[in-house]
């Protein structure tokens, strides 16, 4: 998955649970034990001004790969997804959340880890990669 690839494509991607293994264990770097991997669900999340895939596995995990691709998604953006992450992990009762902002130009800034810091919850986490196939 390459820079470019729409929301559906990565969609399609990760249908694949081999894929969904790879991204969480490798370019995430979580330590969840295979059998968290037997149930996980993938979803398209159609918002405005972008959309984003939703993944929940094994009823632990929370996360939201944003695309971050020719500058769409502004720091302020993905700050707001990252309370809105944070309430839905909450109000399903899941235990972590990770943001990943996908593409080379993700709006990391040092405003958007300080909002990650604030929240004062070691189960919140904001990753940035290239893309969710590790290449």
């Amino acid at each position: 998955m390459e820079a470019g690839d729409t929301v559906k494509d990565r969609l399609a991607y990760l249908s694949e649970k081999k894929h969904v293994v790879a991204l969480i264990q490798e370019s995430l770097g979580c330590a969840c034990p295979h059998e968290v991997f037997d149930h996980y669900q993938v979803r398209c999340v159609m918002t405005t001004p972008f959309p984003y895939v939703e993944m929940v596995v094994g009823e632990r995990l929370l996360v939201y790969l944003v695309p971050c691709e020719h500058n769409q998604v502004s720091s302020g953006q993905a700050a707001r997804l990252l309370h809105e992450g944070v309430q839905e992990r909450d109000a399903k009762g899941l235990n972590r959340f990770r943001l990943a902002l996908v593409g080379a130009s993700s709006p990391v800034t040092d405003q958007l880890e300080q909002e990650v810091q604030s929240l004062n919850d070691s189960k919140v986490h904001l990753h940035v990669i290239r893309s969710i196939s590790g290449s």
